[in-house]
């Protein structure tokens, strides 16, 4: 039984949506009635999470602004029985953990910056040495350096790791 007051979501997009497409299912997509001429379906629902999107003329959101979109008020006490359910708080725990690990600290998310800096160089300098064909081009001088600096920075970076000095 639900709360007195309140309005299943559901109940909403069932009086303004043809769901037969869905076929019992709880998300598809079916025709948009915010298109006059939508002659294929192109709103995609999901009644379980409340929300719309449609491909084709962009309109999106939750049942709330679905209920204002076709003028009614929908009572600001009706939420998403998706949003509390158990899967939903597994998510939220597990991000939560996520953020409060080690590697996902300022301190680790510059070493994944250094390390994609030094992937990348190492890529543009392989480049550089098929390109050339002169031992003695400029670009291939310049990749030359590149390289010593790449190896140098590199090498304090395992240091760095190898002594402890950087979590």
């Amino acid at each position: 039984m639900r709360p007195s007051g309140t309005v299943p979501q559901n109940d909403i997009f069932e009086r303004y949506l043809d769901l037969g497409p869905l076929r019992g299912r709880r998300r598809g997509t079916v025709k948009c009635i915010f298109q006059p001429r939508d002659r294929t379906p192109s709103l995609s629902v999901d009644l379980d999470a409340g929300v719309f999107h449609c491909f084709g003329c962009g309109v999106e959101g939750g049942f709330q602004r679905f209920a204002e979109l076709v003028g009614e008020a929908a009572p600001r006490t009706m939420r998403s029985t998706w949003a509390g359910s158990e899967l939903e708080a597994a998510r939220r725990k597990i991000v939560r953990d996520a953020r409060s690990e080690k590697w996902n600290s300022e301190g680790a998310r510059l070493l994944y910056d250094v390390s994609d800096w030094i992937r990348m160089s190492r890529r543009q300098i392989e480049v550089v040495r098929r390109l050339a064909h002169d031992p003695d081009d400029y670009e291939l001088v310049r990749a030359a350096h590149l390289e010593t600096f790449v190896h140098s920075v590199e090498s304090e970076l395992d240091d760095l790791l190898s002594t402890g000095r950087i979590d």
